[in-house]
């Protein structure tokens, strides 16, 4: 018998969800859903989900750079911003690698280089990672 569910992937800090997110947490939590890893693509995701973690005990906020957003300078901003609260995170993520998207080897590389610091700075933190995978075996 299971007594709780997570949800390890949600994007609730999304704006669509600005009109209902309450009653989607609500019905979640009618479910059986005792917490939920909200999950973040940018910096301004990040700080979202840090104000929605404050706001509702059962979510918890993750950070990342999702890989359509690879970038050195703003992977090192957000670094940054996780390494200056790091108790304040449940996870990293979500990062990854979608080649999908990036199609030329030098994005591909952008890519790696990006998801690598993630991966170190999970292992810095002890932090879980939740990983982004698309057509990137």
């Amino acid at each position: 018998m299971v007594n709780f569910l997570t949800d390890t992937h949600a994007h609730l800090c999304d704006q669509a969800f600005d009109q209902d997110r309450r009653e989607v947490i609500n019905r979640a939590q009618k479910a059986g859903v005792k917490a939920i890893v909200l999950v973040g693509e940018t910096l301004d995701d990040a700080k979202r989900n840090l104000a929605l973690a404050g706001e509702y005990p059962c979510l918890k906020a993750a950070a990342g750079l999702y890989p359509e957003y690879a970038d050195l300078e703003e992977a090192e901003r957000l670094i940054a911003f996780i390494r200056n609260q790091p108790r304040s995170f449940s996870a990293i993520g979500e990062v990854g690698l979608d080649f999908w998207i990036a199609k030329e080897e030098e994005a591909r590389e952008l890519q790696r280089v990006v998801f690598r610091k993630f991966i170190e700075l999970a292992g810095e933190l002890d932090l879980p990672l939740n990983v982004h995978s698309r057509s990137a075996w």
